[in-house]
């Protein structure tokens, strides 16, 4: 096991620091805060979860030159719940293309929470504006490397 994923900062950085030496990968998934950019731009290596351009902004500015680029996906609230982060299907093009243009980031595809249902006609019905989102935002090399949903 190589890849590990933390929600929440002040509990991963012990972790990260403790496990330095190892070659391991670090997800950051969930929303990032702006006050905590910084630090997830330099202690890890994904980003699940960016959905405004101030964010990816910050990252990319803060990500260290010594690095490598920070692997990033946009989240995109595919069921419009107002409960849940996430730009709206419509808008994840937009977001995509401008975060591709930034130096310190590589996109690498989407990440999308599903809506909360029993019926597997309900959850399937989420995915249709997905998969178009998908299509038209993820660069093409993106499209093979990474899709996450939960």
């Amino acid at each position: 096991m190589s890849d590990f994923g933390e929600s929440y900062l002040q509990e991963a950085l012990p972790k990260i620091d403790a496990l330095r030496e190892l070659p391991l990968t670090w997800h950051f998934i969930g929303r990032v805060q702006a006050n905590k950019s910084a630090a997830i731009a330099q202690a890890f290596d994904w980003v699940h979860g960016v959905d405004r351009l101030r964010i990816a902004e910050r990252l990319s500015a803060q990500r260290p030159h010594h690095a490598a680029p920070l692997q990033l996906c946009i989240q995109v609230n595919i069921a419009a719940e107002s409960g849940k982060a996430g730009i709206e299907p419509a808008a994840a093009a937009e977001l995509a293309r401008s975060v591709s243009a930034l130096p310190r980031l590589q996109l690498r595809g989407l990440m999308c929470i599903l809506p909360a249902a029993r019926a597997p006609r309900t959850t399937a019905t989420a995915f249709t504006p997905w998969r178009c989102c998908y299509s038209s935002s993820t660069p093409r090399a993106a499209r093979s490397t990474c899709c996450r949903w939960a």
